[in-house]
């Protein structure tokens, strides 16, 4: 991904660098790129950590926002989730068939989470803001536990199995570097976002959209 990226990104800054002015770019990275961060919340200064399969992001967004095309913002979202799945894909299929949930490492394992709805509107709020550049983080719950999340999704669906927990060495086996990222124990604040472009969550609690 990395490589189709950089070439579609250089081929963008040679031909849109030879107009007059700068084109907004809003660039899309995550919150795996802060690696774990366990009790600390990660805000908008703290250091990447990214996982080795994603460290060429951070590249790319350092790349864009010091070349003279774009105004860039890059946005970290949370795990994004949706009424009917996102990231609570796999917890709401296992429910609604009343199979156990499946949770990955570990029950304690926190997940900053943001609704879809939340998150293109601060996509909206950083384009209507041309001016403000950097890295913006988006989220709207800091850390919420899995097993939080797997017992909730249970209940909204009568689920009458719960979840289990799998090793992490199993689910890597199956899913290599992508099972790492869902494994990571975050958690993630947006002061940048909320005091810059007075972006408000509408949703803060995820239970109570499902």
């Amino acid at each position: 991904m990395g490589q189709v990226e950089s070439k579609a990104l250089e081929a963008m800054i040679q031909a849109l660098g030879r107009k007059d002015g700068k084109i907004r770019l809003i660039y899309t990275g995550g919150v795996w790129l802060y690696g774990a961060t366990g009790n600390s919340i990660a805000n908008e200064t703290t250091q990447f950590q990214p996982m080795p399969a994603l460290a060429w992001m951070v590249e790319t967004s350092e790349k864009l926002l010091h070349t003279q095309a774009f105004a860039t913002a890059v946005i970290h979202p949370a795990m994004v989730y949706h009424q009917v799945g996102g990231a609570f894909s796999r917890f709401i299929d296992c429910a609604k068939q009343h199979k156990q949930i499946e949770i990955w490492k570990d029950g304690a394992t926190r997940l900053p989470l943001i609704h879809r709805n939340d998150l293109a509107m601060a996509y909206r709020l950083l384009l209507e803001q041309p001016k403000l550049t950097g890295h913006f983080n988006a989220s709207a719950q800091i850390g919420v536990r899995v097993d939080t999340i797997a017992k909730t999704i249970a209940q909204k669906y009568r689920s009458p199995n719960g979840f289990k927990v799998i090793p992490a060495a199993t689910v890597r086996q199956k899913y290599r570097f992508w099972a790492d990222g869902p494994m990571l124990d975050q958690q993630m604040a947006s002061p940048r976002l909320q005091t810059l472009c007075d972006w408000k969550p509408a949703i803060t609690d995820f239970a109570t959209c499902l």
